[in-house]
């Protein structure tokens, strides 16, 4: 793909990284998704999208043309990387709570009114 009458013009071919990135995120709903059918500890869920979500978008940002700001990385990097770091400590948060399982509703006694 190029795009030479982008708000930066680009006259080369780069790679269509927001096709990577909505794959990425299709994969990734659909893992959460399977996820929250499944017994968790209160956060788990949550640290697990910052943690691959993140990983997502540093990857691919490795394709993408934007600046460098800091070792070597973009803004973009940096935050994704901040996200997944956030993730992983939710995940270890959610691991030391208990899950709390839904609690069943007691069927009412006696014959109804």
């Amino acid at each position: 793909m190029a795009f030479p009458h982008g708000i930066d013009p680009v006259f080369v071919p780069v790679h269509p990284t927001p096709l990577y990135e909505m794959a990425a995120g299709i994969l990734i709903g659909w893992f959460l998704y399977w996820r929250g059918g499944k017994p968790h500890a209160t956060g788990a869920i949550l640290g697990q999208y910052l943690l691959l979500s993140g990983i997502a978008r540093f990857l691919v940002e490795f394709i993408r043309r934007n600046p460098k700001v800091l070792w070597g990385l973009s803004n973009a990097q940096l935050a994704s990387a901040g996200a997944a770091l956030a993730g992983i400590a939710v995940i270890w948060w959610a691991a030391k709570r208990p899950v709390e399982l839904p609690t069943p509703v007691p069927e009412p006694v006696g014959k109804p009114a």
